[in-house]
């Protein structure tokens, strides 16, 4: 179903205020890849959307967004019939305007990292993608084509076990990783130890990494229990994979928002 259009909210140029089935408003723009099929009424993930629904079943329950991007998500789960804690992670200033104001459009607070996340706490350089596709950002330096579009960002980045305490990691119920190229180092490095029956959400990109890259992550998450819901798909541009812990159900696939 495609989002209504709110027009007695201040918008930038290029931008509409948009009204989803779920309660949910954004800040728009069609010029963008991810919010044109937003706009469209696409769901450009449900197999996240899918864990949401299915796997937050207390309010007590984490959320962790790596990748936020604008928000969409983090906000999206604040509209489920159990809201869960959220915590979401982006390092981008230009995404992380539009996220801001997207949480004041629905009155929402969310706990948000500033930051990118890795091995090792350091200082790195964002590569920000044309503002057409802000969701190719990445900290990779051979991840983006060299173009006079690309601009650089100084930031910082953290350790993965940093974005939330012990606690919170014990609660952490479903995880979305979104981060370009630095999938392998965010999964390595999660707190396994404190992590239970928790699912992983992962975008993987065989256009853009090495097949064995790919294959490595599936031998690594079925040393730490975790079940691919689907499995490698060479021939895909870009796919989600859905990890789970073993004790868990399969996934209910629902593609509505």
């Amino acid at each position: 179903m495609k989002p209504s259009v709110i027009s007695n909210e201040k918008t930038l140029p290029g931008e509409k205020c948009f009204l989803f089935s779920s309660g949910q408003k954004m800040f728009l723009n069609e010029n963008r890849l991810l919010d044109k099929m937003l706009i469209e009424g696409e769901n450009i993930n449900p197999f996240l959307t899918s864990s949401l629904k299915q796997y937050i079943t207390s309010k007590k329950d984490v959320f962790v967004d790596i990748g936020a991007n604008h928000g969409f998500f983090s906000i999206y789960a604040n509209f489920l019939a159990i809201n869960p804690r959220v915590v979401a992670v982006e390092p981008s200033r230009r995404e992380l305007l539009q996220f801001h104001r997207n949480l004041y459009l629905n009155n929402l607070k969310v706990s948000i990292r500033e930051f990118g996340v890795g091995i090792t706490k350091t200082k790195s350089e964002l590569n920000l993608a044309p503002d057409s596709n802000p969701g190719a950002n990445s900290f990779r330096h051979d991840w983006l084509p060299n173009s006079s579009q690309i601009q650089k960002q100084p930031a910082e980045i953290r350790p993965v076990q940093s974005i939330v305490s012990k606690h919170l990691w014990r609660r952490t119920k479903v995880i979305k990783v979104d981060t370009e190229g630095m999938e392998t180092e965010i999964l390595l490095n999660l707190p396994w130890k404190l992590l239970g029956d928790v699912v992983i959400v992962v975008e993987i990109s065989p256009a853009l990494i090495n097949l064995q890259d790919i294959e490595s992550i599936y031998r690594m998450m079925r040393k730490f229990r975790m079940i691919p819901e689907y499995g490698p798909r060479f021939e895909a541009e870009q796919y989600e994979e859905v990890f789970r812990k073993e004790d868990l159900k399969p996934l209910n696939f629902d593609a509505s928002l």
